[in-house]
């Protein structure tokens, strides 16, 4: 809500994509003491992550900044696609 917001701005979406296709994707399993169910999971390790992705301490994703891209790369796929349609 812009009532919780300020200094807003936009974004241009083709740098989503740029930013995303630095990520490496991972499978993994939590550590046992993390209270994660069991089984394998597929992300990213924050430590090597962009920054645009990631608190700021490294230590986990920013699930608010990372929806916000993939919504970008989704936006700029979708007119690349719309051009090359014609």
């Amino acid at each position: 809500s812009r009532d919780y917001k300020e200094n807003i701005e936009g974004f241009d979406a083709t740098k989503a994509l740029d930013i995303l296709s630095q990520v490496d994707l991972v499978q993994f399993d939590y550590k046992e003491d993390m209270d994660m169910p069991a089984g394998k999971y597929i992300g990213v390790i924050a430590e090597d992550a962009p920054d645009e992705i990631t608190t700021e301490d490294k230590k986990m994703m920013n699930m608010y900044n990372t929806i916000g891209l993939l919504m970008g790369a989704v936006q700029d796929l979708s007119e690349q696609v719309r051009k090359l349609k014609g």
